[in-house]
């Protein structure tokens, strides 16, 4: 399995630092059908944040299989 990346992992850290693992992971779960929707509107704002301290945020999350890492990643720190 290869490492999640490193926007990735920071956001779960973020979340789990927050108290929010368990109540985000459900949530995830609960939308997990609509991953590739949510990376379709993810790429559609990324323009917009090209040359931020967001764009490798945005960049990690307009793929579905940031999403399944996400959930991963908050499954494995519960």
């Amino acid at each position: 399995m290869t490492e999640p990346a490193e926007p990735v992992r920071h956001v779960a850290e973020r979340i789990q630092q927050a108290g929010l693992g368990s109540a985000t992971l459900i949530l995830l779960d609960i939308l997990s059908p609509l991953d590739m929707i949510s990376s379709q509107l993810v790429a559609t704002v990324r323009p917009f944040v090209a040359g931020s301290s967001a764009e490798p945020l945005f960049s990690q999350f307009a793929t579905s299989t940031a999403w399944a890492e996400l959930r991963r990643l908050l499954a494995d720190a519960q």
